[in-house]
């Protein structure tokens, strides 16, 4: 549990002798005849308390010195005045040496050019001879594979990653954040792609699957529901609709002549020609025109029409479906929408999307890139909400909404306004 300290941390409790230390290969061991050894200049010998043995070192005079018991013996010398040497040789890998004077040893240059090995990213590499010589040395950049690394154990779905939020830092063990994921484009998801709206968890959307002869239709709660047409007509898987009642009173089997009208005879409607006495107060000319005062100003947003009924002119709101519209052109992969970044309202323009615009997804982290389609999901089981212009979705004979023209004795235009042709 203790890690390697420096000796400087080793504050108390520290031994003042070897044997304290438990140090039994002292580098000076007394083995007798030297009471002490003492260092000093040579003005500072001692001149009393004479104890034979004893050793002086002069430290500036070079001189060792030893006491006879009644004085201080000169013994030795660095100087003139010590011994000379007897044969100095040169070992293996030093040149020089000698028997008298000044002798000098070398040692010799190795291959090894003066430098620094290694750093950060690489490691000292040397070839040391018998002798201790440094003979080769190379920086190796450090690599480490991963079967030498041992991880520590980390919790479940945790991943080695830098800082999750603005700014450096060591990487650390944690939890992917939404900003490790990068925007994904849906065709990046290759495998896996359900093809059912069950398999999606989409509740929305309505199933291609419909009774022979159904149609759809919303029901008291705003949900599509397949139903057969009943009351004053019916309506064949072709799309076909048969008039059969007007408001729950038969329809003559006879077609009409050109020039008739359906006439309620009392039990049913049958074809008749009509006459000026079927027509309450009508005239056989008119006997004024529309004043010019009989006209509204109508506001902007406001459209003029005119009331048969009450024979008056009225302002009405101006109110138009999408496919009654036509929109200008605009470059590729732009959206109508409102200022893309501050806090200040600005009117919409046609822009692309930016980030903000996107809100953050759960959902597999597509934040970008989802189909808006069932193909584009690969739905398989579905009704898409394309209707060519005027049709209607009849279920086959297979029981798949099919789109068929509304035929037979009615028609319908694409606002859903019916119109009994027979």
């Amino acid at each position: 549990d203790v890690p390697s300290l420096d000796w400087s941390k080793i504050a108390t409790g520290k031994p003042t002798t070897l044997a304290g230390y438990g140090i039994s290969d002292s580098l000076v061991r007394n083995a007798g005849g030297t009471g002490s050894i003492q260092a000093g200049v040579n003005s500072a010998k001692p001149t009393s308390g004479w104890v034979a043995g004893r050793l002086y070192v002069s430290t500036d005079t070079r001189e060792l010195y030893r006491d006879d018991g009644t004085q201080w013996v000169m013994i030795g010398s660095s100087g003139t005045q010590g011994g000379t040497i007897n044969n100095v040789i040169a070992g293996t890998g030093l040149s020089g040496g000698g028997t008298s004077g000044a002798v000098t040893v070398n040692l010799a240059n190795t291959a090894v050019t003066p430098g620094i090995y290694g750093d950060a990213a690489n490691v000292s590499k040397v070839t040391v001879d018998q002798q201790g010589r440094v003979t080769a040395a190379q920086a190796v950049p450090i690599v480490i594979p991963d079967s030498n690394v041992t991880y520590q154990t980390q919790s479940a779905f945790k991943l080695f990653a830098g800082p999750n939020a603005a700014g450096s830092a060591a990487p650390t063990f944690r939890s992917l954040v939404s900003g490790d994921v990068p925007s994904l484009d849906w065709s990046k998801i290759s495998t896996g792609k359900p093809t059912t709206l069950a398999g999606y968890g989409i509740t929305d959307a309505q199933s291609s699957s419909l009774t022979n002869g159904q149609i759809l239709v919303g029901n008291g709660s705003g949900v599509a529901t397949g139903v057969t047409v009943s009351g004053d007509g019916t309506l064949s898987n072709a799309g076909v609709l048969s008039v059969q009642k007007i408001q729950g009173v038969s329809v003559n089997s006879v077609a009409p002549a050109s020039g008739q009208a359906l006439k309620y005879d009392g039990t049913k409607w049958s074809p008749s020609t009509l006459a000026i006495s079927d027509v309450t107060n009508l005239q056989t000319s008119l006997n004024s025109k529309v004043a010019y005062t009989d006209h509204k100003v109508c506001t902007t947003g406001q459209v003029e029409i005119f009331n048969s009924v009450s024979n008056t002119f009225t302002c009405n709101a101006i109110s138009l479906a999408d496919s009654q519209m036509t929109f200008a052109s605009q470059s590729p992969n732009l959206v109508f929408a409102g200022p893309s970044s501050g806090s200040t309202a600005a009117a919409p323009t046609y822009r692309a999307l930016v980030s903000a615009d996107i809100p953050a997804l759960d959902w597999a982290k597509i934040s970008t890139g989802k189909p808006t389609t069932l193909s584009g999901y690969g739905i398989t089981d579905a009704q898409s909400t394309t209707l060519a212009n005027g049709r209607i979705l009849v279920g086959n004979g297979t029981n798949v909404a099919t789109a068929v023209v509304m035929s037979g004795d009615v028609t319908m235009d694409n606002t859903g306004v019916a119109t009994v042709a027979k």
